[in-house]
């Protein structure tokens, strides 16, 4: 069975995080190892979106340039495991490594990213002579409403 720790992963925005992907199941003598394939549905892309294809002989983006994104795996080792760098809220979602096994089928690990956004909101003084009613608003997009504070 395909397995990972943890599946579940936060980072900080602007930091890098590991997206690890490693088959762990014996494989009969049948069975090869044809691709590993990253599909990811994030905050940024809604839909499913095939990014990344690592063959013995190639490791590369699909579906348009993103640099962050480096293979740091082993391709015979079963390991297509991904470095996201300078993450963005917008990379916030589910990601799935697919191996792509002849006869077998296709083992999936599933992690969901979260990217915890940086907030520095500037201080406002209100000096009231009478009685003042104020309405605050954000438009902040964060994870943990509960953190906000007024």
């Amino acid at each position: 069975t395909a397995q990972v720790a943890d599946g579940s992963i936060t980072v900080d925005e602007g930091g890098t995080t590991i997206l690890p992907c490693k088959l762990t199941q014996k494989l009969s003598e049948n069975d090869n190892v044809e691709q590993i394939s990253w599909q990811r549905k994030t905050k940024g892309k809604p839909k499913l979106d095939n990014f990344f294809t690592i063959t013995k002989d190639d490791a590369r983006l699909v579906n348009g340039p993103d640099r962050r994104f480096k293979f740091i795996g082993a391709f015979a080792e079963h390991n297509g495991t991904l470095k996201l760098s300078n993450a963005s809220v917008l990379d916030t979602g589910i990601y799935s490594c697919v191996f792509s096994i002849f006869p077998s089928g296709y083992p999936t690990i599933k992690i969901e990213l979260t990217v915890r956004g940086k907030h520095t909101v500037g201080l406002i003084n209100l000096h009231a002579i009478r009685n003042l009613d104020c309405i605050c608003r954000t438009d902040l997009n964060i994870s943990n409403k509960n953190s906000l504070r007024w």
